[in-house]
């Protein structure tokens, strides 16, 4: 059974937050949200560190809270393990584990909307 292709929107970026990537979001037929996106803020040595980066619309939020791994790239050049946690109310909120400063953190999210 076809049922077409979803229709993608622009990531939801807060106001400060920036992309060089290609981002967006979208839901397909069964209620799957995919969120594809790559974030640094507009300056350019500003930590991503317990920011929240973005709102997902209703319709596009979680039923519970959870977490998903990504990862970023720090201000020395090196890889950052991180993490996003997805809130119930559609923030989606950045933490890096025992990092320096992370510049660009990046993400490919799948989770099931809240019905």
């Amino acid at each position: 059974m076809n049922r077409g292709t979803p229709q993608q929107y622009d990531f939801p970026f807060i106001s400060g937050y920036t992309t060089s990537r290609s981002t967006a979001y979208w839901k397909n037929a069964f209620n799957e949200v995919h969120v594809l996106f790559d974030v640094k803020k507009s300056g350019t040595s500003d930590d991503l560190q317990y920011d929240t980066i973005a709102l997902l619309p209703e319709g596009f939020r979680p039923s519970v809270q959870f977490t998903l791994p990504i990862e970023g790239n720090k201000l020395n050049g090196t890889t950052a393990a991180g993490a996003v946690h997805i809130k119930t109310n559609g923030e989606l909120v950045l933490s890096f584990l025992n990092s320096g400063p992370v510049l660009e953190a990046r993400g490919c999210l799948v989770f099931i909307a809240a019905q």
